[in-house]
């Protein structure tokens, strides 16, 4: 099965994805993280420092190569560093800079992803992926103190 692109998967992704990100967002708010050490900046008056983060690609491999600044420049910060891309993307170790582990997962494997994104328990999660609704849906329930997307 193809990784991207069909008829189907975007009607899927319209007609069952909208539905599903409104849901995953109530959950994050009924059910968050309650007493965290990361703050948010604007209630601490800057970036907390964190423990660990993770970085969420599901795209094709130029884009995740892309991601080797982003991944350099958090690499430097001294925190432990996962990088989550799809089953296409798993032999990338060797294009990108080095992270604590890089994890593969195909799309129908996403409720897998969820679960051990969730008890990894990241301070930052951020979802660098193309597409709208899957990655939102997957940045929304990972228990992130943080998420950031694009």
């Amino acid at each position: 099965m193809r990784e991207r692109g069909g008829k189907l998967k975007r009607y899927l992704d319209f007609f069952i994805g909208i539905p599903l990100l409104w849901l995953a967002v109530v959950f994050r708010l009924l059910f968050r993280r309650k007493n965290t050490t990361v703050k948010p900046a604007y209630a601490t008056g800057g970036w907390a420092q964190p423990q660990n983060a993770a970085i969420l690609c599901l795209a094709a491999v130029g884009d995740t190569v892309l991601l080797s600044g982003l991944i350099k420049a958090l690499a430097g910060k001294q925190l432990e560093l996962d990088l989550y891309v799809s089953s296409a993307n798993k032999g990338l170790d060797k294009l990108l800079p080095p992270v604590n582990a890089i994890y593969s997962f195909s799309l129908i494997e996403i409720p897998q992803m969820i679960e051990q994104i969730r008890q990894r328990k990241y301070q930052y999660f951020i979802d660098s992926s193309p597409w709208a609704r899957l990655p939102a849906i997957v940045s929304a329930l990972s228990d992130a103190i943080i998420t950031i997307g694009f």
